[in-house]
């Protein structure tokens, strides 16, 4: 009796010290996890759906279900000693996985996880955007390229990609030497890639330097589609933006259209009336009515609100602005268009007047006006005059 109740004993002891041996190492076990997971504590991937793989102080998400994903992450771990954390879960993009990690990069795979390579100079979209980010990029570097007018005349849009970071892309123009940051969703546009970035409507980039010399060109009368269109064009070529003031009698379907086109990019529209009246000898319900005719045609097309006005004649009172709600805009340069008629009349009565602070009047109706714009902007441009819009010199005072 007395042998079976000490073996009983001996027996409880054992079980208490094999229990104490499986506490002791599960306290130990808990507190290596604890340890080793507290350099990581809280941390979670972009991706909601993403393994981890933890060594040591490295630690990488990648995308679930995927073996060469998991070897990659074993890879990327090899040799670091420091605490690092590598987000490489993938998320869909449009046509290609995105995959970022924690420093801001962001690369982009084909869905068989193969890399990701930019197809330099693809574009099946509009270049017009790769030329507005371009000059945008050279304006605001104040490189020399942006005052030769031959870099507008012979733009080179050769380019490769660099990286992406968030919702941009990074590319350098190769021939300029320049890296340009571009949002996705223009540069979809640009090489008709699907990036799945959000559509949005283009805001064309300006850039104005606050210490750089400028002339503001105004066109009166218009539009007219042959002349007005080739003003907008030399404008567009030479990365510059004027102010039209049109004439509400003039607007149809094609003109309105035109106008639309024209401030996509870039170009400021104001009220030159409905039908070129004298508005001092108006009473102020008519005169509101002439102003907002052309304003409200505008408005109406393409949810365009105007906010200058020229009055004809430069006929004008001070309450005139108060009572229509715009800003008058007269002149200090008369280009005498009107009255000379002729391309190199213009030009030699134009270029004698430049200053800095020049706000000149011409009128896009005249064949002969247009003309002289193919040789007005690049000289100007060739002389370092930034050629800017009305709101945009009113921005600089």
């Amino acid at each position: 009796m007395v042998k079976k109740k000490k073996g009983r004993r001996r027996l409880r002891k054992e079980i208490r010290y094999a229990l104490y041996i499986i506490l002791v190492l599960a306290i130990c076990s808990f507190a290596y996890k604890l340890f080793s997971g507290s350099l990581f504590w809280g941390v979670k991937s972009i991706n909601d759906n993403a393994a981890s793989y933890r060594q040591k102080s490295c630690l990488v998400f990648y995308p679930k279900n995927s073996s060469s994903a998991k070897e990659k992450a074993k890879m990327m771990c090899d040799g670091i000693n420091e605490r690092t954390i590598i987000d490489y879960a993938k998320t869909i993009k449009g046509d290609y996985y995105e995959v970022s990690y924690e420093n801001g990069t962001t690369y982009l795979l084909n869905k068989d996880d193969s890399d990701f390579i930019f197809p330099d100079n693809k574009r099946d979209g509009d270049s017009n955007i790769l030329r507005d980010y371009l000059f945008y990029s050279l304006k605001k570097d104040k490189r020399k390229e942006a005052l030769d007018p031959s870099t507008y005349e012979n733009t080179d849009l050769s380019y490769h990609f660099k990286s992406l970071n968030k919702d941009e892309a990074i590319i350098n123009f190769t021939k300029y030497d320049i890296d340009v940051s571009m949002p996705l969703s223009y540069l979809e546009k640009a090489t008709g890639i699907n990036f799945g970035a959000s559509d949005v409507a283009y805001q064309k980039p300006r850039y104005v330097d606050p210490n750089q010399k400028y002339i503001c060109l105004t066109f009166d009368d218009g539009p007219r589609l042959e002349t007005s269109e080739k003003i907008i064009n030399l404008l567009e070529k030479y990365n510059a933006n004027a102010t039209f003031f049109i004439l509400g009698n003039r607007l149809g379907e094609k003109q309105l259209a035109l106008i639309k086109e024209s401030v996509s990019k870039g170009n400021e529209y104001g009220s030159h009336t409905q039908s070129h009246t004298d508005l001092t000898k108006l009473d102020t319900a008519e005169m509101i009515e002439e102003v907002k005719i052309p304003y409200n045609d505008l408005k109406n097309y393409f949810g365009y609100e105007m906010k200058l006005f020229r009055p004809p004649y430069g006929a004008f009172y001070p309450s005139m602005e108060e009572t229509v709600g715009m800003t008058a805009v007269l002149w200090n340069v008369d280009s005498l268009d009107w009255r000379i008629r002729d391309k190199q009349g213009i030009i030699d009565n134009v270029i004698p007047q430049l200053r800095d602070d020049t706000l000149i009047l011409f009128h896009d109706i005249i064949e002969a006006t247009a003309d002289a714009m193919e040789t007005l902007i690049p000289y100007w441009i060739s002389e370092g005059y930034q050629i800017i819009t009305v709101s945009e010199m009113l921005a600089r005072h």
